[in-house]
């Protein structure tokens, strides 16, 4: 701890606080997780937290948070991270018009998206947990976060640990069925449909109602939507994850080529990292 020096709060979580912090050697600017260890017991997180450092020791890529490192003092653990700039995903969405964005914005957000899990799961990683607010946005270029229910998997292996966010479950995680890298697929249709209605597409306030429409019902779109963006939802969101569309072909599909050439300057994956780093 001796080594920083604590600037302004960032934000806070649900297991703690997060801080700019400078290393007083290099002059450094971080972002330090600081988690409670009380607060871990008490919501039962310990594999949580293993299992985001465990990932992003592992995980490098422009489009990921980094991790330079953690420490232990006292009662606290303290996760060293990259600071990123701009704002989570939900809160641009809140930001929008009716609270959507249009075809063209969601197109190019999806294909980084797509980019960014393909190197995921090319490292034995699924995310598990992809949604607006696990998402940061800075100049329209997305850098992926929070991988507190990434799990690792082998080829050709299934998990069955129940993990992620309710609305963006999938049919064979709400089941409690075995499941694989396609459930990362799941949520991008999920994410799609949001991004798009300003709305999840199974989002009730009583749980088993969503369990119940996830499993058995039909996606109802809510407003106008082109067809390339329908066909697109709509193989994300195959029931049956075997049919379920796989990420490469995700990337030719219409919705992605066509809205790609609109927008053609949006190369986010050989972006220069630096545009990440902390600016004052």
């Amino acid at each position: 701890m001796d080594s920083f020096v604590f600037g302004k709060k960032l934000g806070s979580g649900k297991f703690g606080d997060v801080y700019i912090a400078m290393e007083k050697q290099t002059g450094f600017k971080v972002a330090i997780k600081q988690i409670k260890k009380v607060n871990i017991k008490k919501l039962d997180a310990y594999e949580d937290i293993i299992n985001e450092l465990k990932a992003l020791q592992i995980l490098d890529h422009p489009n990921i948070i980094k991790l330079y490192g953690y420490f232990y003092e006292n009662d606290t653990i303290n996760i060293i991270q990259q600071i990123a700039p701009g704002k989570e995903l939900f809160a641009e969405l809140q930001a929008q018009v009716n609270k959507r964005f249009n075809e063209q914005t969601v197109s190019n957000y999806i294909k980084q998206i797509i980019h960014i899990l393909l190197y995921v799961h090319q490292q034995g990683f699924i995310h598990r947990d992809i949604k607006p607010e696990n998402i940061l946005i800075c100049d329209g270029v997305i850098k992926l976060c929070d991988f507190g229910c990434a799990g690792i998997i082998q080829k050709d292996q299934m998990r069955q640990t129940f993990c992620g966010t309710l609305d963006y479950l999938s049919p064979e995680m709400a089941q409690g069925k075995s499941y694989d890298q396609s459930v990362d697929v799941w949520s991008i249709g999920i994410l799609t449909y949001e991004l798009i209605f300003g709305r999840s597409p199974f989002y009730n306030q009583n749980h088993d109602a969503i369990i119940g429409k996830v499993i058995n019902g039909s996606v109802q779109f809510g407003g106008p939507v082109s067809f390339d963006a329908a066909d697109f939802i709509q193989k994300m969101l195959c029931k049956d994850p075997k049919k379920r569309i796989l990420l490469n072909d995700a990337l030719q599909h219409p919705f992605i080529l066509n809205q790609s050439k609109k927008n053609a300057e949006y190369d986010i994956i050989s972006l220069n990292d630096q545009a990440f780093l902390y600016r004052k």
